[in-house]
Parts: C-alpha cells; sequence; structure tokens
C-alpha cells in the first residue's frame, strides 16, 4: 500500500515480497479465481486447483490465453500469504486448508505446456487478495455499542458462492461504510458490495468472540457499500 505524503513524495506502509520472475524458466506470476473444487487431502490442505486466469506478470500470452483454466499443483512447501492490508484486519492465517472456491489469488510458479490439456502450473507461492463481493443482507449477527464492529450473513450473488455460507466481519477500526451508519442500517432489499478478504474456516471456531460454524466462508471487510 502507498500513500503520498506533504512533499508529494510516496511512501509504503507495506512491501510484499515474493519470488523472482524468471521467463527463460517459465516461473511467473497468475492472477485469477479459484474454480470448483479445489482438490485437498485428508487434513483438508489444498493439493491442487483450477483457477479462472485473468491476468499474468509479466504477460505471456503467446503461451497461455487470458480468460483459460489452468490446473495449480500445490506442493506441500508451497508458500501462503496475503496481499499487503492493514495491521489486525485479519487474525486468522491463510493457509492451505484456508483456500476455497471463488477467491481471487496471485499464483507464483513454473508452468507447463501440454498439447490439448490446460497449462500446468506449479505453485511456489499463493497469495491471497483483495476482492469485492455482491449480496445482500441476509441477517445481522453482532452489533458492538459503536455500531460498526460486528458480523452478518451475507447471501452471495456469485453463483460460485451460493452454497457457500458467507460471514462478513467489521470493524471501527478498519472497515469504511458508505451510504450508510453502520451494520444496523443495513437492508435486506438494499444490494451490498463488500471489499475484503475471504477465508474459508474448515472447522467451528469463534473469531473476535463471534462464534464461527464448521465450512463458513470469513470475509474480514476493509468497505461495505449499500446501494438501494
Amino acid at each position: 500500500m502507498i500513500k503520498v505524503d506533504d512533499a508529494g513524495n510516496f511512501v509504503a506502509d507495506s512491501v510484499l515480497v515474493g519470488e523472482r520472475v524468471n521467463v527463460s524458466e517459465r516461473k511467473i506470476a497468475f492472477y485469477g479465481v479459484v474454480l470448483p473444487t479445489p482438490v485437498k487431502d485428508a487434513n483438508g490442505n489444498v493439493t491442487q486447483l483450477s483457477l479462472y486466469l485473468r491476468g499474468m506478470d509479466p504477460d505471456q500470452s503467446r503461451d497461455i490465453a487470458r480468460d483459460s483454466v489452468l490446473t495449480v499443483d500445490i506442493p506441500s512447501g508451497a508458500a501462503f500469504r496475503i496481499s499487503p492490508r492493514p495491521d489486525g484486519l485479519t487474525p486468522l492465517d491463510f493457509g492451505p486448508a484456508s483456500v476455497a472456491i471463488g477467491q481471487e489469488v496471485m499464483v507464483f510458479g513454473e508452468y507447463t505446456l501440454n498439447s490439448n490439456l490446460p497449462p500446468v502450473v506449479t505453485a511456489e507461492s499463493v497469495t491471497l487478495r483483495s476482492q469485492t463481493l455482491q449480496g445482500g443482507l441476509s441477517s445481522l449477527v453482532e452489533v458492538a455499542s459503536d455500531g460498526r464492529t460486528g458480523a452478518f450473513w451475507l447471501s452471495g450473488c456469485s453463483s460460485m458462492l451460493q452454497t457457500t455460507p458467507i460471514m462478513v466481519m467489521t470493524t471501527i477500526t478498519h472497515t469504511d461504510f458508505i451510504n450508510v451508519f453502520g451494520l444496523s442500517e443495513l437492508s435486506p432489499q438494499a444490494t451490498l458490495y463488500v471489499r475484503g478478504f475471504p477465508y474459508y474456516v474448515k472447522d467451528a471456531t469463534v473469531i473476535e468472540g463471534i462464534p464461527v460454524p464448521a465450512g463458513t466462508l470469513v470475509l474480514f471487510a476493509r468497505q461495505v457499500r449499500q446501494v438501494n
């Protein structure tokens, strides 16, 4: 994340250091969305996924077409990271058990081209990116006395996520509300655009004092925008 100070200088709040691109070895970064359904081992750790490709860095469209589907193999030694975010926004660690359909990720690794088959990427790292989910208010879970800290259930519009419960968590420190003051003003009749970092919670747990059922996608929100 970068800000501009009073003198017009660019100031970085955080820096994400990743692997080094090597085009000659076909090691580049791929940006896309996790498609149904990631392959996981007996412990719930992802070992392979299909990625809907939205972009590459650097561009290698001569080898791989945008808007295509890649097969991503994820060995046990692959690193898992989160793209830059405010400190304290996400109390959970992103790991191989946190991967779910619909997440926007960056995969860095070496790609292999196969005749009549999707390209295969062997991942060295998987980075969770901030994304926006569209949906509606299903129900409020908790509203703190400040009116902005708490949680609610989001009924997602994405066909990929319609069968996955989505819980949105907000805080007065990290979440901006647009067109509403806070959680109590959210309307079930309105459309919500929620931007943040979605984590898949495999086992039932408690986050910030709020019980979270097993199999929930928890979105730690940076912004909640209501459109009436």
